[in-house]
């Protein structure tokens, strides 16, 4: 796929091969994910999952090779605004991950590295993000079957970014991924929620009133695991591309007309204060004393069920221009 779609939005469909057994291709890219960290209490090493480690992410396809696709702050395991600050309660740092892919018939569940032996991260991250924040990176994946599905893919995904998906604000969203709730080779549970913000303009935050984020909300009560899930517009009807345009017919068309869809960015969490993906609790949300306390603007965002949506362009930035990041 090429071009930004003037606004950063990009639109695609799938050909009628692409929902062979009747499963939307969006849900095949979709994938769960989990975090490793040194087991520092054991003299031989190893590794231990996080409590808080379940995370949402997707598969995408860059100059021949496949990527995952998720949060900075999952990976990194850091505050995406304050990188000094460490997520984990035990104040460690994930040095793997593990990719589920078994809805795929994928079965490797083996950790992959984050870091190479001179303790560099493998993701690559947006050239700018300390000054644009930007919280999505890419992790190049080796060693998956060459007919796996990724967004971007040839032969798997259509490009019409030549005849766009519009996005307003307004419209209904879908962020597709995998909550905490959902177990390992479950499909991703698609969420839906309403555009919150006006797609082509800066999100400013009160604490940070000079620091514009390409970003945008997204209105829905979100679970914990969604962090890094992919956000999508999908048309109601399959679209059909006439001379005057992409219409919507007035009958739902099982023939093979495929939907368009619109790749608005990736989320990651309701709430900034714990690293763009703090999940408060209902007590919380309710106002108690403690919650009062400090509270602070992305609070605020957590109490009005507001989520962040990195926009897509800052994705598609990374792929073709990203940097490794720093150890």
């Amino acid at each position: 796929m090429t071009g930004t779609g003037g606004n950063g939005w990009e639109s695609f469909s799938f050909g009628p091969y692409g929902y062979t057994g009747g499963i939307d291709p969006i849900s095949l890219i979709a994938c769960r994910i989990s975090l490793r960290f040194p087991d520092l209490s054991s003299a031989a090493g190893g590794l231990i999952e996080g409590y808080n480690s379940p995370a949402s992410g997707f598969l995408v396809w860059h100059d021949g090779g496949f990527f995952l696709a998720t949060n900075w702050h999952c990976l990194a395991g850091r505050h995406a605004f304050e990188q000094k600050t460490i997520l984990s309660t035990k104040g460690a740092l994930p040095s793997h991950v593990v990719i589920d892919l078994t809805h795929l018939g994928i079965h490797d569940r083996e950790p992959r590295p984050l870091y190479d032996e001179a303790c560099n991260p493998l993701w690559r991250q947006h050239p700018k993000r300390d000054t644009e924040i930007a919280d999505l990176v890419a992790l190049p994946l080796a060693g998956l079957p060459a007919d796996t599905p990724a967004l971007f893919k040839p032969g798997f995904a259509i490009d019409r970014t030549g005849d766009p998906l519009p996005v307003s604000v307004g419209e209904d969203v879908f962020v597709v991924g995998f909550p905490r709730a959902i177990g390992n080779g479950a499909w991703p549970v698609w969420k839906r929620a309403s555009l919150a913000s006006e797609p082509t303009q800066s999100l400013t935050l009160a604490r940070k009133p000079d620091r514009p984020l390409r970003a945008v909300l997204v209105d829905g009560a979100f679970m914990e695991g969604l962090s890094g899930s992919l956000a999508i517009r999908k048309s109601a009807f399959p679209a059909i591309l006439t001379e005057k345009g992409l219409i919507r017919p007035l009958w739902n068309d099982r023939d093979g007309t495929p939907f368009w869809y619109s790749l608005v960015g990736v989320y990651s969490g309701r709430a900034l204060e714990n690293g763009c993906g703090k999940h408060t609790s209902g007590k919380e949300e309710q106002g108690t004393d403690k919650a009062k306390a400090g509270q602070s603007d992305e609070d605020e965002l957590a109490k009005a069920r507001l989520g962040i949506v990195w926009k897509a362009e800052l994705l598609l930035e990374v792929l073709r221009h990203g940097v490794r990041g720093r150890g």
